[in-house]
Formats: structure tokens, C-alpha cells, sequence
């Protein structure tokens, strides 16, 4: 709704995955995501946008190993290009770092990471580019009698199909028109470090012995 976007837009941590997703229809819906952020890549030119160079995970504890060798399993029976590695091969990938305990680890090499707000960019200059209006403001979604109208800060928009992409606001927009979306609550913490050299090219996710787990990604 922002000139400059907000929210999760900005500063999600964007991994382009699917290995870890349990429910079948949701995994090849994340497959299906990953296919088309390669047709984005080519067509938008994303350049450092978006970095295909694998993920990487490791577990130090025994329950978090059982998890991640069960999840390596699981996705490798659904033809998921992942692999369990040893701990020499994790140490060499990502030789500037210092590991603790390794139990457990895979390799996805067709994993990504997106930079959100270059990304964002590409797609808006390409839209415009091609005939496309963006307006900015909150948006409401208003039911008319012959169908929907888009609210749009003081303009109104009749719509044949509508989109909601709105993310942790789509029960609020939903709400007047009586639609109850469930939202399961994800909570996290984002934090970014001053600019250090990389530690691993890979995205890095870490179950570490104590704590909560860790995802790990260079900019």
C-alpha cells in the first residue's frame, strides 16, 4: 500500500524452499513457486536479486537431528533435490565458520534467496513498463451489485478478478465481506549485522543444541 514497500515485503528473509513442508498440496504449491522465481529470474533480469547457491542445515542436538534426517527423507522420497552430507563436507562449504556439534546435515542445491526490495523493483518497472498502473493507499474490498469494487485510498475500482496479496492483513480486508482466513502466527526475529565478509554462500539454517533455531543468509 506504500511508495516503499513495508512490512514483510521489505524485510522478509525470502528463502525460495520447499523442503521442510509437511502437508502435500502446500509443497507442491512452495515446488510450483520455485519453478516460476527461475522464469522471474530470466525474464525480469534479478541479476543479485536472486542468488541460486543451495541450503544448507545442521542440527546439534539428537532430537533436531531425528527431525532433519526425517525431513531429508521424506522430501528426498518426493524427488526433492536434497542430500545428507557429512559434517567434513559442511565444515568445507562453510569453512569460515565454526560449527558446534554436528549431528545431522543436508545440502538443497536448487534452494535460493531473494534481496526483496531489488526484487520488488524489477517486477514494478516491469509492470509499468508494459502498461501496468500502480496506485498506492490502504485498500478496502467493497461489494457493488453487479460484483466487487477495489477501494483504493479515494478511488474506486470495479474488478472482474481480484487478487489479495496482503499477507498478515488479508483477514482484515476480508472481514467485511464476512470470509473468516485463518492465519497461523509465525513469530521471529529479523536481525542484520554491520557488512562482514561471507561465511557461507548458501543459506544457512542451524538447530543449535540450546535455543531457538537459526536462519542465517549473507546480503
Amino acid at each position: 500500500r506504500d511508495h516503499i514497500p513495508q512490512g514483510a515485503s521489505a524485510c522478509s528473509f525470502a528463502s525460495v524452499s520447499a523442503m521442510d513442508e509437511p502437508t502435500v498440496d502446500l509443497y507442491l504449491l512452495k515446488c510450483r513457486g520455485m519453478d516460476a522465481w527461475r522464469i522471474w529470474d530470466k525474464e525480469l533480469k534479478l541479476g543479485a536479486a536472486y542468488r541460486r547457491e543451495g541450503e544448507i542445515r545442521w542440527a546439534e542436538s539428537a532430537s533436531a537431528a531425528a527431525d532433519l534426517e526425517s525431513m531429508v527423507i521424506q522430501a528426498r522420497g518426493r524427488g526433492y533435490p536434497v542430500r545428507p552430507i557429512s559434517e567434513g563436507d559442511l565444515r568445507r562449504r562453510i569453512h569460515e565458520a565454526r560449527p558446534g556439534r554436528v549431528l545431522a546435515a543436508s545440502f538443497a542445491h536448487e534452494d535460493a534467496v531473494v534481496e526483496p526490495l531489488r526484487a520488488i523493483k524489477a517486477a514494478r518497472d516491469r509492470f509499468k513498463n508494459n502498461g501496468g498502473r500502480c496506485i498506492y493507499g490502504r485498500a478496502a474490498i467493497g461489494v457493488v451489485d453487479d460484483g466487487l469494487e477495489l477501494v483504493v485510498h479515494e478511488e474506486r475500482i470495479p474488478v472482474s478478478t481480484l487478487v489479495v496479496a496482503a499477507g498478515a492483513e488479508t483477514p482484515v480486508m476480508f472481514e467485511r465481506l464476512g470470509w473468516d482466513i485463518p492465519m497461523i502466527p509465525s513469530p521471529g526475529l529479523l536481525g542484520r549485522t554491520t557488512p562482514i565478509e561471507p561465511i557461507a554462500r548458501p543459506v544457512v539454517y542451524v538447530a543449535p543444541e540450546l535455543g531457538p533455531p537459526i536462519n542465517l543468509r549473507h546480503e
